[in-house]
């Protein structure tokens, strides 16, 4: 049985062509333990090479696309498969009901996941590409990666940040409690970039000069000045992305009375 859709993703450079087939033993599988396989097509409509271009495509658009709107997805079955059968990088990121992240998902794949892959890109290049799945769990593959979270000791070697995020090429520092004092008792810079990243490094060359004040204000606003954050902690460890995040739990404040003088107003629970 097959099925054949044409889909274009707003928002993404690429056009993606989705085919469904089902398992039969006259087609080439790549693994017959996997009773799915999408086959997607992504166009570079450009002149100009991409490298490493992150596709995500949601549980809602390839159950939608596929038709698949109930069937069991196992998440850990996933996996991107070129024409030659070689498996690329991919990790599939779970959400609860209201679009947050979860560290431990149900492990099916539902609407709001995120099937996130990259692939590069020659000038004009189009790839096609198979992206396997089925009911059963699957082991976890280990693909190889650059990405590292590290949590930092404060103040230690230049460090202003509780938490490095980095590849081979781009490295952020990440502020959390700013519940560090000096020796008299003050907070250290008075607290300033909690919440918020405070270092950021290409090739080790400093982007972000730490002693200028302009320095702490990169994802950064009055209201992370005023909440009891908590330490950066790796939430998601995948070998495509890394989603780190800094916690500020079950604060229900007035904003607008409490930073007087803003141009503007914003109150409620975050």
């Amino acid at each position: 049985m097959k099925k054949m859709r044409n889909i274009k993703l707003s928002g993404i450079l690429f056009v993606f062509v989705f085919y469904l087939s089902l398992f039969s033993s006259d087609e080439k599988w790549w693994n017959e333990n996997w009773e799915y396989r999408v086959k997607i097509t992504l166009k570079n409509p450009y002149e100009v090479p991409f490298k490493n271009i992150p596709i995500i495509i949601s549980g809602e658009i390839l159950r939608r696309k596929t038709g698949l709107l109930k069937e069991k997805i196992s998440t850990s079955s996933i996996r991107i498969v070129d024409l030659n059968g070689v498996e690329i990088p991919v990790q599939v990121d779970e959400k609860d009901e209201i679009g947050l992240f979860q560290n431990i998902g149900n492990g099916e794949l539902d609407k709001g996941d995120e099937i996130v892959f990259q692939v590069s890109f020659l000038p004009k290049e189009e790839k096609n590409l198979y992206i396997y799945f089925r009911k059963k769990i699957a082991p976890l593959p280990e693909y190889p990666t650059d990405l590292k979270f590290t949590k930092t000791v404060f103040g230690q070697m230049g460090i202003n940040y509780n938490g490095e995020l980095k590849n081979s090429i781009i490295s952020i520092g990440i502020r959390g409690s700013g519940k560090e004092k000096d020796e008299k008792g003050n907070l250290i810079y008075g607290g300033l970039g909690k919440g918020a990243i405070t270092s950021f490094k290409i090739k080790d060359k400093e982007l972000i000069y730490q002693g200028h004040s302009w320095g702490w204000y990169l994802l950064y606003s009055q209201i992370s000045t005023i909440l009891p954050w908590e330490d950066p902690i790796l939430l998601i460890d995948g070998p495509v992305r890394k989603i780190v995040v800094c916690k500020a739990l079950n604060q229900d404040r007035n904003f607008t009375e409490e930073l007087k003088g803003s141009s503007w107003m914003l109150s409620g629970k975050i």
